[in-house]
């Protein structure tokens, strides 16, 4: 153990207890604990070997004493004198802790088995009377191999099961995984939580009724926050500032809002919680519809306020689902979907709500567009702000390249207008990274000349074929003009009329196409494509632009659960083509896919120091889609990871922000510091910085302010 170099009390007793772990080994120990591996149950995190070196120096410093086992099965610990006097210094901090600095849970402090093992301490067995009696508790948001745990109560005392022994189940607990934290932390009331639905009891009344003395909270879950000592309900300083009764505060904040707040409970709630990926399943403190951008100021404002979590909501159809945090304030802007088209000078102005298909319907009613994506139900804000790529970015650039400014609220409750003119740093930043540094509440765009006539349509051959259909694929891309994109999807075929039903459910190889110039250019540029054996449909042919823009919606429905990885890639070797066809063979979902974006043009002619918008040398994005309905997520997310891993030899190692997973955000910021690039990560951790010190805005693809991610926390 370090020492201080002093001679004080305090820094003497420092030396010893303020050691990492060792305040949580005395914990454990104070509460009856005597076991190495119960010890490490409670302390998960920490490795079995760091544990042991503690206990020993913790038994040279005579806090604790090592006794022999009786079985012979290992030694037991037990705390000294020493030892135990330190209790109270134990218990002090945990009432401290309560009192200032309750917060919502971090991603890596929601633990099943940390909780189950308090609970298996704590709970008293003899509630439900002396018969044997089976709880069986269902976390519903966690994966199968987690999902369900049993307590078997008998003859006094309660067993905690990770299998199915075969009893009967005589109760039935189903609640979210944070849900049963906070309420064994006494952050939420049982009461409340079966009121509002957040924990479902199945059983007989007597069992139901004896719930609350079964289910004994946390020893210090009465300790309340200091903030309620306050006459105005919170002290500066504590990081939690919402009262235990949070509805209050909320319903309060709600009377000055415009717009509708959704409170856990209300008949809209349950509905705006839910979000285009099915998998997204996260109960938010309240959902703010916001009806103008002074609802966005006071959204933020309440937020800073009372140190909440916060995620925005535009479209809602972000595969990592960031749109909606758990237990925070949702700033929901669904509803701001207006569109103002100034013809003459070519400028669109949209609302942060709108739908690429409304930008397109209203641009195209005056023969313009704005560069977009693929999917019509894609939101244009979370679209701009990380890039955004589509049929037009080889014609002009990326959906940010086309940005000229936006107006936003900034995490100090500013608004402020960036340009390349004005806040240009600011401009820079939010071109590419994301919502990072303020909530977007109006976007200028530039628009372009085009349709409403385009050629446009996809050629779909049978998978026999899927190998020189990849090859054709790599040809008339090499050939193709600005004008031109092709995208390659590898797919089973869906049962839908235009495809031959003899393949449906079969492996295909489709290539899609758009030219968005020219319609007697687009066919000569075709040529190749169309002429190239006989394929299963041809759909390619003059058609409205926002026709083609909704073809690829039916494979994209609200709620089918989604698992994606992706990268960019210089280059499509042959090589490349044979782990493509090896993955489509190994499909476990009929609505997975493997999609070949073609990149370059316009947006790798545009200088990489233009935006926040990094990989512009690709050519190409793979993108691997894991979608499914009705069964266990695992074998579909193992299969993208697999699939991702045999192709990831041949990328240039970056990934689209955008496409960027729950999993790949949660764990740490090495791919979000990939898709950037690391000079330029550095730069808007800098920028953020400056715009975000607090990180308010961080439930999306962060970037953490420069303090905080040289600090590594």
């Amino acid at each position: 153990m370090k020492g201080y170099g002093q001679f004080c009390p305090v820094a003497k007793a420092a030396e010893v207890f303020c050691e990492r772990w060792t305040a949580l080994i005395l914990r454990d120990l104070g509460g009856g604990v005597t076991r190495f591996s119960e010890l490490h149950r409670g302390i998960p995190l920490m490795s079995r070997s760091m544990l042991s070196r503690r206990l020993q120096e913790l038994e040279r410093e005579g806090i604790i004493e090592r006794r022999a086992n009786e079985s012979g099965r290992g030694p037991t610990y037990h705390l000294t004198q020493a030892g135990r006097d330190f209790l109270p210094i134990v218990t002090a901090l945990g009432v401290w802790g309560q009192r200032w600095s309750r917060r919502q849970l971090a991603d890596g402090e929601v633990n099943a088995h940390l909780l189950l093992w308090e609970m298996e301490r704590s709970v008293r067995a003899d509630a439900f009377g002396d018969r044997r009696t089976v709880v069986q508790l269902d976390f519903i948001d966690q994966p199968s191999s987690k999902r369900r745990w049993w307590f078997i109560n008998e003859e006094g005392e309660t067993y905690l099961c990770v299998k199915d022994l075969g009893f009967e189940v005589d109760l039935y607990l189903s609640v979210r995984l944070p849900d049963m934290i906070h309420i064994w932390r006494g952050d939420l009331a049982l009461g409340l939580a079966l009121e509002t639905g957040r924990l479902k009891v199945d059983g007989p009344s007597y069992l139901r009724r004896a719930l609350p003395a079964w289910f004994t909270l946390h020893p210090l879950a009465r300790v309340r926050p200091a903030y309620e000592d306050s006459p105005q309900g919170h002290v500066h300083g504590s990081e939690m500032k919402l009262s235990d009764d949070p509805v209050r505060a909320l319903e309060a904040f709600a009377t000055r809002f415009c717009g509708p707040v959704l409170l856990p409970g209300q008949p809209d709630y349950d509905t705006a919680r839910r979000i285009w990926n099915g998998m997204i399943d996260r109960y938010p403190a309240a959902i703010a519809c916001c009806a103008g951008a002074a609802d966005v100021k006071d959204c933020v404002d309440f937020a800073r306020d009372k140190e909440m979590c916060v995620s925005v909501r535009g479209g809602g159809h972000n595969i990592a689902g960031t749109a909606i945090c758990e237990g925070g304030l949702v700033i929901d802007l669904s509803a701001l979907r207006s569109v103002h088209v100034d013809p003459q000078r070519r400028r669109v102005r949209a609302a942060p709500g709108t739908m690429l298909g409304d930008l397109d319907r209203e641009t195209q009613a005056f023969g313009l567009v704005v560069p977009g994506g693929i999917v019509s139900t894609t939101g244009i804000a979370g679209l701009t702000l990380a890039g955004g790529f589509g049929w037009m970015t080889r014609k002009w650039g990326y959906s940010s390249d086309n940005l000229v400014s936006v107006d936003l609220v900034t995490a100090a409750g500013d608004y402020l207008h960036a340009s390349r003119d004005e806040n240009a740093d600011l401009f820079w930043a939010i071109r590419g990274g994301g919502g990072n540094f303020g909530i977007v509440t109006s976007f200028e765009y530039e628009a372009h000349a085009l349709g409403p006539q385009v050629m446009a349509g996809m050629v779909v051959h049978s998978f026999a074929r899927a190998q020189e259909a990849i090859d054709l694929y790599r040809e008339v891309c090499e050939m193709a003009p600005d004008e031109l994109t092709y995208l390659l999807i590898l797919r089973r075929a869906p049962s839908v009329p235009f495809l031959p039903a003899e393949v449906h459910g079969r492996p295909i190889a489709a290539i899609a196409a758009c030219h968005v110039g020219d319609i007697q250019a687009a066919r000569k540029a075709m040529q190749r494509l169309k002429a190239w054996r006989r394929p299963l449909v041809d759909t390619i042919e003059p058609k409205p632009f926002c026709d083609h823009q909704k073809f690829l919606d039916a494979a994209q429905p609200k709620g089918r659960r989604n698992y994606w990885k992706s990268d960019y890639f210089g280059e499509f070797p042959a090589a490349l083509s044979d782990v493509l066809l090896a993955a489509v063979e190994s499909f476990t979902s009929p609505h997975s896919s493997i999609l070949v974006m073609q990149l370059g043009g316009a947006m790798g002619r545009i200088a990489e120091e233009e935006s926040a918008v990094s990989h512009r040398n690709a050519s190409y994005l793979i993108n691997i889609a894991a979608s499914w309905e009705h069964t266990p997520d695992e074998s579909h997310v193992a299969w993208a990871r697999q699939a991702f891993s045999s192709i990831t030899p041949f990328s240039l190692g970056g990934g689209y922000v955008n496409f960027l997973t729950a999993d790949e955000l949660a764990s740490d910021d090495v791919r979000v510091r990939a898709a950037y690039g690391e000079a330029k990560y550095v730069r808007l951790a800098t920028l953020k910085a400056r715009w975000d010190p607090d990180n308010l805005f961080r439930h999306n693809q962060n970037i953490r302010p420069l303090a905080m991610a040289s600090n590594g926390d």
